[in-house]
């Protein structure tokens, strides 16, 4: 506003106040806009640098169009200001209320830089998917054939925020018909893998159950089931 309005008499202090709203709204999403255009993007510290690079040359702006004017007629809100016999001038509520105010601020600084600068983990997590004949999820195998091994296409996405090393297994009544691994993924890396397994099991309906464990943990991490028919060389079930 200064920038804008160099001079005392340009506009009185609540027109001031109202336009530096009212600039910042335009000034902010402006800028950006511009941040989202570079290669940097838009982050904390672009947003900090180009926060500053604003200030930085309205400043200069304000101080060269300043220069133009006298000074006694130029916009310096604080000069005649004293804040010691100000701050004694007030009434003991308003200095409560002013400090309450300064406190609230000061907390709210620490908790926003807090947040901005030590973001909390994003969601730790596995993703683990099967997928069919045409690489879809769709198209599963409706009938296998007995004792005849499949080789079907699944999917690991590590998401855990550390490399993580897996073993894939497939189970049907029978006990362990597939094993793969172990398989080794860095931080946010995504594979797919050929896995063959061996239907034992003969019958409508046969539950296949594929189990993904982490390394050195007993327990299946994850699971996908798929549900087909089994049948001999012959087609009977």
């Amino acid at each position: 506003m200064a920038a804008a309005y160099p001079a005392r008499q340009d506009l009185d202090g609540k027109a001031r106040l109202a336009f530096s709203f009212g600039l910042s709204l335009v000034i902010m999403p402006s800028l950006a806009l511009l941040l989202d255009w570079t290669p940097w993007g838009i982050t904390m510290w672009s947003i900090l640098i180009g926060t500053l690079f604003v200030d930085m040359l309205l400043i200069g702006l304000t101080l060269l169009r300043q220069h133009s004017i006298s000074e006694e007629d130029r916009f310096l809100p604080l000069r005649n200001l004293d804040f010691r016999n100000s701050w004694n001038n007030l009434d003991r509520k308003l200095k409560a209320g002013y400090l309450a105010v300064i406190f609230l601020v000061l907390a709210f600084s620490v908790v926003a830089y807090t947040i901005i600068a030590f973001p909390a983990p994003a969601e730790r997590m596995t993703e683990f998917y099967m997928l069919g004949d045409e690489g879809l999820a769709e198209g599963y195998p409706y009938q296998l054939v007995v004792d005849q091994a499949y080789i079907s296409s699944v999917g690991i996405n590590n998401r855990e925020g550390k490399t993580m090393t897996y073993t894939l297994k497939a189970h049907d009544a029978s006990g362990v018909i597939g094993e793969l691994g172990p398989l080794t993924l860095q931080d946010d890396e995504s594979s797919e893998f050929d896995f063959s397994f061996t239907p034992r099991t003969l019958g409508e309906g046969v539950e296949i159950n594929f189990y993904l464990y982490q390394a050195g943990v007993a327990e299946p991490y994850r699971k996908v089931r798929l549900i087909t028919d089994v049948v001999t060389a012959g087609g009977l079930p």
